[in-house]
């Protein structure tokens, strides 16, 4: 790179080849004299003294319905029924100073990475009703702010209960903000790190992102899975557990009652046998399956985890759960997916009773945000069972040709006019959003016996690197048949009726889901964790609305007999 000199310029050049570096510091140096001269009279000692460059704070005016108390360096400010504007109470928070905390309220971006995000300090610190912040005071400006009560929708915290915590380090410009949420009687903290950088007017505060998602998994793991052990190192691979769980009839009730499912079978008062709904496999399940979004490979953000669907399925010939029943469940990583909308993560596991599985459970999971790491994304897919006439010498000869498939039946050779079933499993990796870095089919191949019986013929075994696809499935695709493909309803159903609304209201608070469920994500209960994830407010749970659906199918379809509907 060069800069062309003009006439002006080559005036003021005084050495050859001078570096641009060299050359605009000149021009800054020379400008910065010559404002020294004009508005300081070349007196340093003059210039006023500011953390960072930015736009004067304009006055701070009282602010009504705040209880302001001072006691020697700490200021104590209390919020009513009838709390103020959220920009009149940033400002007031902020002060008339620009120092670290006036950057850390006011300013409108927080860098992130290499990215610019809304700064999340200003949606925590909207205020609410019950609100208290404790302003501790070094040398005249805030250095630990701590923020009391308001950190539940159903206001089950006493108003003292410690919500936010905000620290500065001074000598290190470091400012740890740590997010508390109570689970069994005690706080469980979310360490996040932001560094002040007075010398970037634009946006002085950054993230520190070193450690940042592994801080975050931590604090899940401790919510979700209590105290008694550290996250341990979790292998994608691996097949998870969850504990022992007994079901009890009182536990079954509580959860319908929730969700609002009235089924007789369900209640201890219509019948000997408390039958549970599908939908209370999540309560048996959930450990073994949030156990698979924590191994290491799987790098995201969990507070912006969405669960994107949560599905089940009975086992066929086997029974509905019920109080009594000691099931466990066990879960493994089928899928990890760049994708642009983010990195979707997909679960399937069991639940198992007596050793049986009894319910199969499929959830999804997306992480947003962008990600590259293709190294670290496969998928596991159990193909539909595919049915491929064979109706010509041509067509059995074109089987044949295939190195993947290996005829089995020494008895009877392949021939014109026979029926295959495949059933494979097909397991890729990816090298970017569309090829394949590797993949892997393998499988059984039947025909149809006497009274129906599968009888094995074939297998196919497949492995190629650096594939644009799948060649096995797409030639099952071309000559083939999916046997699996959903079958519509017989006749239609009007869920909605005169004597059998099918509308329901979000719960004004999650709070009794989150404790049946056992689903502990704070992003459905406190306010400040939903404010942090860029949240509108606390969220209705996914599987909430899932349960409270399914009643209507059960009522309507099912015509109140919960035991015909398997998914």
């Amino acid at each position: 790179m060069a800069i062309l000199q003009g006439p002006v310029a080559v005036r003021h050049s005084i050495k050859k080849d001078e570096p641009i570096k060299e050359m605009l510091d000149n021009v800054v140096s020379g400008l910065a004299a010559k404002v020294l001269e004009r508005y300081y009279g070349g007196d340093e000692s003059k210039i006023p003294v500011t953390d960072y460059l930015g736009v004067r704070p304009l006055p701070v005016s009282p602010l009504p319905n705040v209880n302001i108390s001072e006691s020697g360096t700490e200021v104590e400010l209390t919020l009513s029924d009838a709390v103020p504007a959220t920009d009149h109470w940033l400002h007031f928070l902020a002060g008339s100073e620009l120092n670290w905390w006036h950057a850390f309220v006011q300013s409108e971006f927080v860098v992130q990475g290499t990215s610019y995000i809304a700064n999340p300090l200003r949606r925590i610190l909207a205020p609410r009703v019950g609100q208290k912040l404790v302003i501790h005071l070094l040398d005249g400006q805030p250095n630990h702010i701590s923020i009391y009560g308001a950190a539940r929708s159903l206001g089950e915290h006493p108003p003292d209960f410690l919500a936010v915590d905000i620290k500065y380090d001074i000598s290190s410009h470091l400012i740890s903000l740590t997010l508390f949420e109570e689970r069994q009687g005690s706080a469980v903290p979310l360490h996040l790190q932001f560094r002040y950088k007075p010398s970037q007017p634009y946006a002085p505060i950054h993230e520190v992102a070193e450690g940042r998602n592994q801080r975050i998994k931590e604090f899940y793991w401790r919510l979700w899975f209590g105290d008694e052990e550290d996250l341990p190192e979790l292998n994608v691979r691996d097949t998870f557990a969850g504990p022992d769980v007994k079901i009890s009839a009182s536990e079954v009730e509580a959860f319908c009652a929730v969700v609002g499912n009235q089924q007789e079978k369900f209640k201890t008062a219509r019948t000997d046998e408390v039958k549970a709904p599908m939908d209370f496999a999540i309560v048996t399940g959930w450990h073994a399956i949030m156990k698979a979004i924590f191994p290491s490979s799987i790098d995201g953000d969990l507070l912006k985890l969405v669960h994107l669907s949560n599905g089940f399925k009975v086992v066929p010939g086997s029974r509905p759960l019920k109080a009594g029943d000691i099931c466990r469940a066990e879960a493994r990583v089928v899928a990890v997916v760049n994708s642009d909308s983010g990195k979707t993560v997909r679960v399937s596991g069991h639940v198992l009773c007596e050793g049986d599985p009894v319910i199969e459970v499929q959830s999804a999971f997306l992480y947003r945000g962008r990600f590259t790491d293709y190294e670290n994304t496969f998928e596991t897919i159990d193909e539909p069972d595919y049915a491929v006439e064979l109706a010509t010498d041509a067509d059995v000869g074109v089987l044949l040709s295939k190195d993947w498939f290996e005829w089995a039946d020494e008895t009877k050779p392949l021939a014109a006019g026979m029926r295959l079933i495949f059933r494979l499993r097909s397991e890729v990796t990816y090298k970017d959003k569309v090829n394949y870095r590797s993949v892997a089919v393998a499988g059984d191949v039947y025909v149809r016996g006497h009274l129906g019986r599968l009888v094995k013929v074939a297998y196919v075994d497949f492995e190629r690197d650096e594939s644009h696809g799948n060649p096995v499935v797409a030639y099952l695709q071309r000559h083939g048949l999916a046997k699996s493909a959903p079958i519509p309803l017989a006749a239609e159903y009007h869920l909605t009726s005169g004597t059998n609304p099918s509308l329901y209201h979000a719960p004004s608070t999650n709070e009794p889901y989150s404790k049946v469920s056992g689903d502990f994500n704070p992003i459905h209960t406190n306010p400040y964790f939903a404010a942090y994830a860029s949240l509108p407010g606390t969220i209705t749970h996914g599987m909430f609305s899932s349960a409270a659906t399914r009643r209507y199918v059960e009522t309507v379809v099912a015509m109140g007999i919960p035991d015909r509907v398997f998914k």
